[in-house]
């Protein structure tokens, strides 16, 4: 998966999900959240998978959230997947 400056590659038991955003010190968007979300449940359902790394390209791990992203999506009742990100990281996994 490499979509919206997020990508993960499984090898050897071992998934790493890369925040790449360099040109905005990888603030995270909503899409981003969904797909680390989407990334790291398919992780909990695969087997193999034993450890997860999140990590960024250059310099940033990720500096901040993408406020102009969050402001265009307040204008709705949308959840905010910023939340499911946060609810799957304090899930004990479920193998």
């Amino acid at each position: 998966m490499n979509q919206d400056n997020v990508a993960a590659t499984r090898s050897e038991g071992t998934l790493e999900i890369r925040f790449d955003g360099p040109e905005k010190k990888t603030t995270v968007s909503n899409a981003m959240y969904a797909r680390v979300v989407e990334a790291l449940t398919g992780a909990d359902r695969d087997p193999v998978v034993r450890v997860v790394v999140l990590t960024g390209t250059g310099s940033f791990f990720t500096s901040d959230n993408d406020i102009g992203d969050f402001r265009a999506r307040a204008t709705g009742n949308e959840p905010h997947d910023g939340s499911a990100f946060l609810t799957v990281l304090s899930s004990p996994a479920s193998r």
